[in-house]
């Protein structure tokens, strides 16, 4: 998390004006009071506020399905959020079901 967090106080400075930011954290074991602190000493006084999310691996859950509309492309969609993740994983899943552990690696 502080890699990607001070890769990210390292973009604020390309702002004019002072942002409002969306932190979502997802994890396991997570110390949220510990995230709450690191989060408000690397952003204080760079962002106008921010907004913590934070969500334990044990909260996560996958979409819910409707009768008769399964589709694992959406399934994979729904649960990563990012497209380029889905579609990796999608198409794991493709030479995975084939038996093909070799293509799904590379």
């Amino acid at each position: 998390m502080k890699e990607e967090l001070e890769e990210f106080v390292g973009s604020l400075a390309a702002c004019q004006k002072a942002p409002v930011v969306q932190v979502c954290v997802e994890g396991k074991d997570i110390d949220r009071q510990a995230v709450h602190q690191t989060l408000s000493e690397a952003l204080t006084g760079k962002v106008l506020t921010f907004r913590p999310t934070i969500t334990e691996e044990s909260e996560m859950r996958l979409p819910e399905l409707k009768p008769g509309s399964f589709s694992v492309t959406q399934v994979l969609a729904d649960y990563f959020k990012k497209k380029e993740v889905a579609e990796l994983a999608n198409e794991m899943f493709k030479h995975l079901r084939q038996g093909d552990t070799l293509a799904a690696k590379t």
